[in-house]
């Protein structure tokens, strides 16, 4: 079949359509990159260049998903301007890191990460909302800088990770707690980003198709996330926590 500046167009179309899923749920519920990730690996994409290309098509689309829940007036700015600093600053740490980091570690981190979000989303109450418990904002900047370092060190289930200490820490209910994370998810997006295009690992024949996918992706997935309201989120984070679960575990059993 032809090829796509060195790819087969049909590796091409798969990687743009999975982005558009991607896309979809991570402006919902974050983990987009759970599909991301692992198809660019299927594709013949290295692991480090997969972690940079989905991290530049991630940053792009959640440019798209901010603007949607900013025109919405959902984001509590006030909370993002907290943490955007430390978190950018964790990114990159943890960027610089994963550079350095064998496979078998960011694996393990992964994993583990997904059990213990999975575990915490199944206690998440959709009708909570701040004024009904008190708020840690300490809390609230230590958490979401811990992310922002995995962030950079691995990336897949991040926004909903973010997402759910947004949640714990500030108790806002599902869907005002998706749109103040989703700025410093960004935040995150942009200090990952810069490293691995100085680094050289961007593959951007491929990132740039699917950037434009994941955008539209992230700007459907915003509004329905808006429409359709927190208990709706819940639903569509469980079922992304899931499906990186099973994904992560196959991948270390089969060794795909």
């Amino acid at each position: 079949m032809d090829l796509f500046f060195g790819y087969e167009i049909w590796v091409v179309v798969t990687l743009v359509f999975v982005a558009l899923c991607a896309g979809y749920i991570d402006a919902i519920a974050g983990g987009g990159g759970v599909l991301q990730v692992p198809a660019l690996l299927l594709c013949g994409v290295s692991p480090i260049s997969s972690l940079a290309t989905n991290k530049v098509v991630s940053m792009v689309g959640t440019s798209f998903v901010v603007l949607k829940y900013s025109l919405n007036k959902l984001i509590k700015w006030r909370y993002v301007a907290l943490a955007i600093i430390p978190c950018f600053l964790g990114s990159i740490l943890g960027s610089k890191l994963a550079i350095l980091a064998p496979d078998w570690f960011l694996e393990g981190l992964i994993l583990t990460s997904i059990v213990v979000a999975l575990v915490f989303t199944r206690l998440v109450k959709t009708d909570q909302h701040v004024e009904d418990q008190p708020q840690s904002k300490p809390k609230f900047v230590s958490l979401l800088t811990g992310i922002g370092v995995y962030d950079g060190l691995a990336g897949p289930g991040t926004g909903s990770f973010m997402v759910l200490a947004t949640n714990k820490s500030l108790r806002y209910d599902l869907l005002v707690s998706t749109a103040i994370a989703k700025p410093i998810n960004l935040t995150t997006n942009v200090a990952a980003t810069l490293v691995f295009v100085f680094a050289g690992k961007v593959v951007w024949p491929i990132a740039i198709p699917m950037l434009i996918a994941n955008s539209i992706g992230g700007w459907i997935g915003g509004h329905a996330a808006v429409a359709k309201g927190a208990g709706f989120v819940k639903k569509i984070l469980s079922f992304v926590l899931i499906a990186m679960l099973s994904a992560n575990v196959g991948k270390m059993v089969f060794n795909f």
